[in-house]
């Protein structure tokens, strides 16, 4: 009733193989593009004692992106802490920046959350039908560090976190043109 692999003709046994491994190599490749084309959290600046937290998104796809429908959160048990109302278009390889609740001066255009961030907190960017968190960042601060600074993913590779003490709203620092 059962066969092992040994008892399959070599040749069924070889095509077999083959078929698996590209499947499986599409389902990989699938599942990579998917990833490294949606939007995530690419820095945050908070508890800079200037009142001027925000948050950065960046669009590593080729194409623009409409925020509108996506929420932002600062608290793991209300991800739909505020919804983005209007359209806010990121362009391919672009950022968005949003700003913290006690922001000032900002410009006319500039989208104003309805929370402040804060040390140990979590920021978590979520999609549209509000089911699937895209991307989280835990905030930590320096500990004793009294200057500017800010926290997020690398352009290049998002899997890594770093800290950086020239905070960079707007600029894609290290990115090159391609």
């Amino acid at each position: 009733m059962y066969q092992t692999y040994r008892s399959i003709k070599p040749s069924l046994f070889t095509g077999f193989m083959a078929v698996t491994a590209v499947v499986a190599f599409a389902l990989h490749q699938t599942t990579v593009t998917a990833a490294a084309n949606q939007l995530f959290i690419s820095e945050v600046s908070f508890a800079n004692n200037d009142k001027q937290d925000w948050i950065e998104l960046y669009n590593p796809s080729l194409n623009s992106v409409s925020l509108k429908g996506y929420y932002l959160s600062d608290d793991l048990d209300d991800p739909e802490r505020f919804r983005i109302p209007f359209d806010v278009i990121v362009p391919a390889h672009g950022t968005a920046l949003l700003h913290g609740k006690k922001a000032e001066n900002l410009p006319m255009n500039a989208i104003k959350l309805n929370f402040s961030l804060g040390n140990g907190e979590t920021v978590t960017l979520t999609s549209p039908s509000g089911k699937t968190q895209l991307d989280r960042i835990a905030l930590i601060a320096p500990a004793s560090y009294k200057g500017q600074f800010s926290i997020g993913h690398k352009i290049k590779n998002p899997d890594i976190v770093e800290i950086s003490y020239q905070p960079t709203p707007g600029q894609l620092v290290g990115v090159t043109a391609r």
